[in-house]
């Protein structure tokens, strides 16, 4: 049984265990809630559905890369809690990364050995022990050196060794489906939409485009595929095109999980590909921009990539933003959502404009003064607009909860036909 369907039964039993009364016979729910029947749903209801259906989003779009072999299950599993925490915190940051791993495809590969390749799939043995992984440009080139011998790998071999399947994906698929399916009429019948539903929502539009770009990208790979090196000592840059790499043991911080996840980081592990952080043992490049090259990315394909990435911030702020008109508990938390959503729909087309904006002006001036301002005024805006967003979207997150204390009495209300669907 996979995680995935372990949390929904548990989710289901928690919410049918839930009590519905107090000792002294009151309600403990909301007292404009309505009794459950076929055109009613309860309070308890909702939240579920709304949690399911982000725990399928997250669980099965993102797709972690291999663990290094001498990784444990606890490493390993507090990555992955880590990385799914990230991905309901910040869902646009794995739309760039899933991004920045499409983008990285090999003409000579399809995009699953690709994928493979670059999740860390193939990992160089030396005497008996792993060396470190090794990224397709590098692999060709060993293989048609005789460092390496040539490699048999199907598609099909690769998707084997991929813990997703047509159950796990359709679930999510069909979960996500109808969730969207049932707001669209609700909304049209007139009945009330909920924050928390709204917000969801937002995760599911985003979680489908990870989906698409990591649509060929094995799911849960346990152990990489082992390549034995057959003639001397493999050089120290298999994974990048660094020619100075200072090994040390460190461990990665927030905003350096940022930069791994973008792609601007300057380092990459020997053992597996980075993805977020830990406390393994590293390779450091003197030039961030090396670890760009060795993804063969132009600079048209960064410049994507950053668009893509700030699109879906946009996206999922837009989101919230058509939901404006939704009935909040207080003036307050109405007024904080509208605000709170502008920003995230702002900041990011602020930042892709500003940074145009201010990188043709560095190139064309010269003014010497003007020219030392500018890559200043670039910082400043990279560090000041992502707290300004963050502080918004953690205003969102709790007004999706705070306002499930008064919702109005249509909130309650089903499309009977909708029911019907099979959901979770």
């Amino acid at each position: 049984m996979s995680l995935y369907h372990l949390v929904s039964i548990l989710v289901s039993a928690a919410v049918q265990a839930l009590p519905t009364g107090s000792s002294d016979g009151t309600s403990v729910l909301s007292s404009a809630e309505a009794p459950c029947s076929d055109s009613h749903r309860s309070l308890w209801t909702i939240v579920s559905t709304c949690l399911l259906t982000i725990f399928a989003c997250v669980y099965t779009s993102v797709h972690p890369n291999v663990p290094d072999p001498y990784e444990r299950l606890p490493a390993i599993l507090r990555r992955a809690a880590f990385i799914m925490l990230f991905a309901v915190l910040a869902p646009e940051l794995i739309v760039a990364w899933a991004s920045r791993q499409w983008f990285s495809e090999d003409e000579a590969w399809t995009h699953t050995h690709s994928f493979y390749a670059y999740m860390g799939g193939f990992m160089v043995y030396h005497d008996g022990k792993p060396w470190r992984t090794i990224t397709p440009p590098r692999l060709l080139e060993a293989v048609r050196s005789g460092n390496i011998s040539p490699i048999r790998l199907a598609k099909k071999e690769i998707d084997d060794t991929s813990k997703g399947n047509f159950i796990s994906k359709g679930l999510a698929v069909l979960q996500v489906t109808w969730f969207c399916m049932q707001l669209a009429a609700r909304r049209r019948h007139g009945l009330g939409i909920i924050p928390l539903e709204v917000g969801t929502a937002g995760f599911a539009v985003l979680c489908c485009i990870s989906y698409a770009l990591w649509w060929d990208k094995p799911l849960n790979v346990g152990h990489p595929r082992r390549l034995e090196w057959k003639t001397g000592t493999p050089p120290g840059d298999l994974h990048s095109d660094c020619n100075h790499l200072e090994k040390r043991h460190r461990s990665e911080g927030v905003i350096q999980a940022f930069g791994t996840l973008l792609g601007w980081s300057e380092r990459n592990l020997e053992l597996r590909v980075e993805t977020f952080g830990g406390d393994d043992v590293t390779v450091d490049c003197p030039d961030w921009r090396a670890y760009i090259n060795i993804q063969h990315f132009t600079r048209s394909q960064f410049i994507t990539v950053f668009c893509i990435g700030a699109l879906s911030s946009t996206i999922f702020g837009l989101v919230h933003v058509a939901a404006s008109e939704l009935s909040f508990p207080t003036r307050t938390e109405q007024v904080l959502w509208e605000v709170s959503s502008l920003i995230t729909v702002l900041i990011p087309l602020m930042a892709i404009l500003t940074t145009a904006v201010l990188g043709v002006v560095y190139k064309k001036t010269t003014n010497c003064a003007l020219a030392s301002i500018i890559p200043a005024t670039i910082w400043f805006i990279f560090c000041v607009s992502p707290a300004l967003y963050v502080i918004s979207r953690v205003a969102l997150i709790t007004i999706m909860f705070t306002s499930l204390r008064s919702l109005p009495p249509s909130s309650y209300e089903t499309v009977p036909w909708t029911e019907v669907i099979p959901h979770l």
